[in-house]
């Protein structure tokens, strides 16, 4: 598992070009799903389903006129009619139900998304809207992912905006790592405790570690980020502080 597993980067395939947009819809951003979906249109022509999905995102980004070009177009077809009415009748209100695109910014400096690494994008949406929880845990997890482990730190805060029922396992077992290779001081200041019981976990982890005792270590801990870190990671087990 590596961070790709969180996305597809963009590398000119006509395949992902088809699949590559849902993912930004759900992270509510939707100038990114437009661009995906209008590469899979140029691919794949001017199918119903890529013209459905690019209406709706010209109406939730309020782009009136572009979305009834494509509605226009829509309605040419025999069997989405219908459909492409029903979006017509939702141009004027700039909404589509399960969709947000976020909040513009008239004041925000132009900025292009990096279509190779989405750690940029999810720190930007999380900026952008604190409360983006998919947002939040997909960054959290291209941060632990790819061993950056301090930015992981860095960026925890951003936790307290969300009601967890618990602090979520794998965030303490990363945190107790970060804790170990740095002084007490610079711990504290990451706002955040570590309980007893992760503290004798890790112990036991890391005797079997010692051991050797490879068929154990993997029953007990092979869901663990200490796991993660010292077998499986692609980049290695070292931390990148940068």
């Amino acid at each position: 598992m590596e961070v790709e597993s969180l996305y597809l980067p963009w590398k000119s395939d006509s395949r992902q070009s088809e699949y590559g947009h849902y993912l930004y819809e759900q992270l509510g951003y939707i100038n990114e799903a437009h661009r995906w979906e209008f590469e899979a249109m140029v691919v794949f022509g001017e199918t119903a389903p890529h013209l459905v999905n690019l209406i709706r995102c010209n109406i939730v980004n309020h782009r009136p006129k572009v979305a009834m070009k494509f509605i226009r177009t829509l309605k040419q077809s025999l069997f989405y009619r219908k459909q492409a009415a029903e979006l017509e009748s939702q141009v004027s209100s700039g909404e589509i139900a399960g969709l947000k695109a976020l909040s513009h910014d008239e004041n925000a400096n132009v900025r292009f998304a990096n279509v190779f690494n989405i750690g940029p994008e999810l720190r930007f949406l999380c900026d952008r809207d604190s409360t983006n929880r998919m947002a939040f845990e997909y960054l959290m997890s291209d941060l632990l992912l790819s061993n950056h482990l301090v930015r992981f730190v860095e960026n925890l805060k951003r936790i307290h905006a969300f009601s967890y029922p618990r602090f979520p396992r794998i965030y303490e077992e990363a945190l107790y790592i970060y804790r170990l290779r740095v002084d007490e001081e610079t711990f504290n200041k990451s706002g955040f405790t570590i309980r007893p019981e992760t503290e004798e976990r890790f112990k036991l982890y890391y005797s079997l570690h010692q051991k050797g005792n490879m068929k154990e270590l993997q029953k007990q801990f092979g869901n663990t980020y200490w796991h993660y870190l010292n077998y499986v990671s692609p980049y290695g087990n070292k931390i990148i502080d940068k």
